[in-house]
């Protein structure tokens, strides 16, 4: 049965009590009238009997009810019979008057308390409904509790984080500086000792207890105060205080359900936003996954391909350099056995771009094989000088003007010669592709010794890296291009 079916059920039975009570009253009073004419018709009974019959009076019943005492008697019972009459109506009828006012209190009851849950539930309602932060939930509650219960200030206090102390994280009816300043440890003053225990309490202006006061001049600061426990399963988080100036006003055991609900809504909202946002994390952490596994399987795949062009220089070369050291070894030969000057001068330019193209080749060989452990004393200005050997197609095709600035001093390293030279490989390659959207540019890469350690720049004037992949580029397999 809802509330308004209780009301409606109450109500009807007090109308059925009082409608009880005016019966009673009016046959009481029917009573009253029915006696009085009997003893009125008694009385003129006798007084007929005793003039007109003589046989009457010579009994002994005659004799008596001819008598003046047996008179007054009678009239006095009759008197004495009304007075209980009207006695009995005055109480019937304070007893429905005092129904009514019972009633009439027990109806505003209801209506408050009604309407207490009918704000309790859109306040839950909006709670459910809305996706809000911890502190704008929280005030939200506050306001609840200062409109119900009709408190002059409200505030609850959490918490901190690894910490015994709480402090106030919402607030109504509170200067700012007490907002801001206030910290309350746990087993100090009210709050604190709620905190400790988990035990809400009520404090009236003349029950103030010096155990449970911070410091004395507050007696006249509050008159009345509610302070509950904020508790998610075991933990108690903190509390929720209500408390109203000093006026005579006295909070009820109703109030308390109250201030106990908002309280329990308060650690609903705060549990609630903890959980989301643990799911937010953990769907932020999958996102990063995610994208970190797309990415991971896109730098695999090209590594693959990579490999798989590796493999395929690495077929051509070796079909490209056999022929080649044919040719290489007639022209040797012919050089030898002809004497024409101008055959030899023909011969001579055979055998230069013989020999380099096979350079050419060497270097797609050492760029395919998977050589990783063959570290030897290296010069990087020959490395350099090697790579950009075989990289002049490239610097046609996207109109590449390349410098040199090589520090001709630069000391020997122990280094893998076909892993620095596609180091050099890679980063005048991604020069070239940066500039071909402004059809060329200039390239200019740098040597020199610095403390001990040896230093590489190339300086294209393309665009530049984004800031926001700058992070990566020296993460393995990372491949972007702008």
């Amino acid at each position: 049965m809802d509330e308004d079916s209780m009301a409606e059920e109450t109500k009807n039975q007090a109308v059925i009590a009082s409608r009880q009570i005016e019966r009673r009253e009016s046959q009481l009073w029917w009573l009253a009238v029915l006696t009085i004419f009997l003893l009125a018709l008694t009385v003129l009974a006798v007084d007929t009997a005793n003039q007109t019959s003589s046989w009457w009076l010579s009994t002994g019943i005659g004799l008596a009810l001819n008598t003046k005492v047996v008179r007054i008697s009678l009239v006095l019972s009759t008197l004495a019979i009304v007075a209980y009459f009207r006695d009995s109506a005055r109480r019937l009828r304070n007893a429905n008057k005092k129904l009514v006012m019972d009633l009439t209190d027990y109806s505003t009851q209801l209506e408050r308390k009604n309407l207490e849950i009918s704000k309790l539930r859109d306040l839950s309602d909006q709670l459910i409904g809305i996706s809000v932060e911890v502190p704008s939930a929280l005030d939200m509650i506050l306001s609840m509790a200062v409109d119900v219960i009709g408190a002059d200030t409200a505030s609850v206090m959490l918490r901190l984080q690894g910490e015994d102390e709480m402090r106030i994280v919402s607030a109504r009816g509170l200067p700012r500086e007490v907002v801001e300043s206030a910290r309350v440890r746990v087993g100090e003053s009210i709050a604190g000792l709620v905190a400790q225990d988990g035990k809400a309490v009520i404090i009236n202006s003349d029950q103030i207890d010096g155990v449970l006061v911070e410091r004395a001049n507050r007696r006249d600061v509050i008159g009345s105060s509610i302070v509950a426990p904020i508790q998610i399963g075991e933990e108690i988080r903190g509390v929720i205080n209500i408390a109203k100036k000093v006026g005579g006003y006295r909070f009820t055991e109703d109030d308390l359900e109250v201030v106990y609900t908002l309280a329990n809504q308060a650690s609903m909202v705060i549990q609630r936003c903890e959980l989301l946002e643990s799911l937010e994390g953990q769907v932020k952490a999958l996102a990063n996954a995610l994208e970190e596994l797309r990415r991971t399987q896109a730098e695999l795949m090209h590594s693959e391909k990579l490999a798989t062009i590796g493999q395929l220089a690495s077929g051509v070369a070796h079909e490209i350099n056999n022929p080649l050291q044919v040719i290489l070894g007639r022209t040797q030969i012919l050089r030898n056995i002809e004497k024409d000057e101008s055959k030899l001068r023909s011969l001579n330019d055979i055998e230069v771009h013989t020999e380099r193209i096979a350079e050419i080749v060497e270097g797609l060989l050492s760029v395919s094989r998977k050589d990783t452990g063959n570290m030897q004393e290296v010069n990087l200005n020959d490395v350099i000088i090697k790579a950009l050997s075989l990289l002049e197609s490239q610097f046609r095709l996207y109109d590449v003007i390349v410098t040199k600035e090589l520090d001709p001093g630069l000391p020997n390293m122990i280094g893998n010669v076909s892993q620095l030279q596609q180091v050099v490989t890679n980063l005048v390659l991604n020069g070239c592709q940066a500039m071909a959207d402004s059809g060329g540019g200039r390239l200019t890469i740098h040597t020199r010794s610095n403390q001990g350690s040896i230093e590489m720049e190339v300086v294209d004037t393309g665009p530049g890296i984004d800031e926001t992949i700058i992070g990566r580029i020296f993460e393995p397999f990372f491949y972007y291009k702008a």
